[in-house]
């Protein structure tokens, strides 16, 4: 494969007529591709947060029945605070 351009003509020749491709051209593909690729990397940057996240948590010793907790869910009975 020399070039996108050429991939789509002999795509093209072997498709029924009936068939109609999503993309014309080759820039149309590569733009596609871009595209979906910032995408992925878009989804992959935030399932890399949480797994940090998480492995944070794991370590920090915070037991899974109060990671989900904050400061505002905290009552405090300490006058002065």
């Amino acid at each position: 494969m020399k070039n996108v351009g050429d991939l789509m003509q002999r795509l093209q020749k072997m498709m029924p007529a009936h068939i109609k491709p999503a993309f014309k051209t080759g820039e149309e593909l590569l733009a596609w591709q871009k595209e979906q690729g910032a995408i992925r990397s878009a989804a992959l940057e935030r399932e890399n947060r949480a797994m940090k996240m998480q492995r944070t948590f794991n370590r920090s010793g915070i037991r899974p029945l109060h990671q989900n907790c904050s400061l505002r869910t905290i009552a405090l009975s300490v006058k002065g605070r």
